[in-house]
């Protein structure tokens, strides 16, 4: 039972540190967005968001299958979550530059 409860929080604290990550990726791209000097790094931007959330899904993943989840099944619903996340960060992102 303390072994679950230890995968747990392990995942807890990977999912929370990558979250703080993510945030600060983003503001990171706010200021590089809103300021012209700086559209070339942009792209740079970008491929470390795509790098660090590929390494939170493959951590997700392993993590089911660590729990007992078969291999397919952990990556199809990792994939799901991806594209899920994507679709989310995507319209948000759209509304976000609507209104400027």
């Amino acid at each position: 039972m303390a072994s679950e409860e230890k995968k747990s929080t392990t995942l807890e604290e990977l999912s929370s540190k990558l979250d703080l990550i993510m945030k600060r990726l983003d503001t990171l791209e706010a200021i590089i967005l809103g300021n012209p000097d700086y559209t070339e790094l942009a792209t740079s931007l970008r491929l470390v968001r795509a790098s660090v959330s590929l390494y939170g899904e493959r951590a997700f993943e392993k993590q089911l299958i660590k729990q007992g989840m078969a291999k397919d099944d952990a990556k199809r619903i990792g994939a799901q979550y991806a594209a899920l996340k994507d679709n989310t960060e995507n319209a948000f992102k759209q509304s976000f530059r609507s209104r400027r």
